[in-house]
């Protein structure tokens, strides 16, 4: 009897002691793998901020103006606003530019007023996008000499400033020059100013050669761009020069039944299906879809 009971106990500290080592090799492990992700996780980014932090209330400039980013990304708060100019008294280029922008959000006007000091600032350390901040958000008296100088920057302002530039001798080669470069950088409503005039038959004359040639290059660019007014002139103004299978493709794209129509009935059958097989990649690319109407 007294043998048994001790074979038996034998056995249950043997179960008990497979059972707790067992244990042991799984579930902990499990456990400490998982804190050990949570703290390769969580751990460097606390120290660097706890680091930045530390480096910001010692006056660094950078640890600044990176406090300030950390709370501008999480909430626009005043916080961000006390750091970046911290930053900004310090010299520090970029911190000027975001608290300028952050003013310029402001309805008051000397936060606004505070705006337009700080971008001046920026402007004058070298931030290449503070003349642009001030020509889109300065008072419209001073609006003209920042497009002026943010259009190096933005051939959009440059063609802003080019619609507000006043008549005259000097200010009409300024703006053509200004729509030139936008055209250049594939704007097309700059593209679509620089076609001649008589194209639309504004002047008495016919298009000579070299307008006709203008004319179908800055309207082709701009179309292929679905700019709306440059594929409808486009399509007529390959009609006019006789362009007609070109004229029917942009005909079907701006949906103009007389376009194509008209284009359609000079095409011979000989020549309408090559037309159709070179031109159907165009046709497929600039086609609105049945159930999209809006996408122009």
């Amino acid at each position: 009897m007294k043998y048994s009971m001790l074979v038996g106990g034998v056995l249950i500290a043997f179960c008990l002691g497979f059972m707790a080592s067992h244990y042991q090799q799984k579930l902990p492990l499990e456990s400490l793998d998982s804190k050990a992700t949570e703290v390769a996780e969580t751990a460097e980014p606390v120290a660097d901020f706890k680091a930045i932090y530390l480096a910001a209330r010692q006056g660094d400039a950078e640890a600044q103006f990176q406090m300030a980013m950390h709370q501008n990304v999480k909430i626009l708060n005043h916080s961000a606003f006390i750091w970046f100019k911290r930053a900004a008294r310090q010299g520090h280029v970029e911190a000027m530019y975001q608290l300028a922008g952050l003013y310029f959000e402001s309805y008051d006007k000397d936060k606004r007023a505070r705006a337009e000091e700080w971008a001046i600032k920026a402007d004058e350390a070298g931030h290449p996008l503070a003349a642009l901040l001030l020509a889109r958000r300065a008072p419209d008296n001073e609006r003209l000499k920042w497009q002026e100088k943010a259009a190096l920057t933005d051939p959009a302002i440059g063609l802003q400033l080019a619609s507000n530039l006043s008549c005259g001798n000097e200010t009409e080669k300024r703006c053509l020059q200004l729509i030139e470069q936008a055209a250049a950088y594939g704007y097309a409503a700059a593209q679509y100013q620089l076609v001649p005039h008589a194209v639309f038959g504004y002047t008495y004359s016919s298009p000579s050669p070299k307008q006709q040639q203008l004319a179908n290059r800055w309207l082709s660019l701009a179309a292929k761009q679905r700019y709306g007014e440059a594929q409808q002139s486009y399509a007529e103004f390959l009609l006019e020069i006789e362009d007609y299978p070109n004229a029917w493709v942009w005909g079907k794209v701006v949906r103009d039944e007389y376009l194509y129509n008209d284009a359609e009935r000079e095409l011979s059958m000989a020549e309408f299906g090559p037309v159709l097989e070179q031109l159907a990649p165009t046709l497929q690319r600039y086609q609105i879809p049945e159930n999209n109407d809006d996408r122009y």
